[in-house]
Parts: structure tokens; sequence; C-alpha cells
């Protein structure tokens, strides 16, 4: 009954942490709280991203970016579905008041390797 004492007092501990995170992360994340639709949105292919892979994309993300973010209010980078975006460093720096970047599902953000782009 001891340990049947203790393991009660783990899980109720467990219980408690997922729920403070659970309550930090939906009040300070974005994600859950983002608009049902954007203003703005900047498809990063129509800037000239190619998302196969192969091809660095970076100069035409941090167009997309520049571009999305200089709106100033409720914009959207978006990556689109299926695709994989090689990438060296970005810039997400903006005054931007509800703007998100999202990588859609089956995407991937590929960062490069190569040390000489960093």
């Amino acid at each position: 009954t001891q340990n049947n004492k203790k393991h009660s007092v783990y899980i109720m501990a467990l219980l408690f942490v997922a729920i403070a995170i659970i309550c930090g992360i939906s009040n300070g994340y974005h994600y859950f709280n983002r608009p049902a639709s954007y203003d703005h949105q900047c498809n990063v292919m129509d800037y000239g991203a190619k998302g196969d892979g192969k091809t660095n994309d970076s100069a035409a993300i941090q167009k997309a970016i520049n571009d999305c973010y200089g709106k100033g209010s409720s914009a959207q980078v978006l990556l689109p579905e299926s695709k994989t975006f090689l990438v060296g460093p970005l810039n997400l720096k903006g005054s931007c008041d509800n703007c998100a970047f999202t990588i859609s599902k089956d995407t991937t953000l590929l960062v490069s390797n190569d040390r000489s782009k960093w």
C-alpha cells in the first residue's frame, strides 16, 4: 500500500506537469491561437523556390519572408505540401504582428551542411 501511495503521487505530479505545460504552450505559442486565414499569404513557390531538395531555395524563401513580414500584420509565409526545401541561413526578423512561417504537411526544411553557406 505504501508503493500504491507513491505511485499515485507520481501520477498526480506528472498530470499536474502535463497540464501546466499544455496551458503554457496554448497561451504562449502562436500555433494555438492562429487566425483561420491571413490577410497576406506568401507561397515560397511564387518567389522562385523549387522544393526539389537539390536546389538551394534560401534566396526565394528569404524574399517571401521579407515581402510577407513587410506587410506589417496578418501575414503567412507558406512552404506548400510534399516538398523538400534546401536552405542555408534564413532571417525571420521583422516587426509583423500575427505573422507565421508555416511548414505544411509532408514538407521538409532541409538545412544545408555546406559550411560555406553559413
